[in-house]
């Protein structure tokens, strides 16, 4: 099965998700608010604007992970990124 990475400029429709977008929504729209929610609570901008690099086409630097298959701490970046599971390939 192939997931879909999706772009800002695509379309979303669901009937339950609730990100106070209403039920359509670009995917740029959705970033734009999930960033707001990271900002919300937070009295330091630094903070708030290092937690938005994460959905950067470049992601957000000095992170470290251990992946259990091994070879120890690997250091890099992370991105979100929102992908589309179709219910029937293709």
């Amino acid at each position: 099965m192939n997931n879909i990475r999706l772009d800002d400029g695509d379309v979303v429709s669901s009937s339950t998700a609730d990100f106070g977008l209403g039920n359509t929504f670009k995917v740029s729209e959705l970033k734009l608010q999930i960033q707001a929610l990271f900002k919300e609570g937070t009295e330091d901008g630094l903070i708030a604007a290092y937690r938005c690099s994460w959905f950067d086409e470049e992601g957000a630097e000095e992170f470290e992970i251990l992946r259990q298959e091994g070879g120890g701490w690997q250091k890099g970046r992370v991105r979100f990124q929102l992908e589309f599971i179709p219910d029937q390939p293709q």
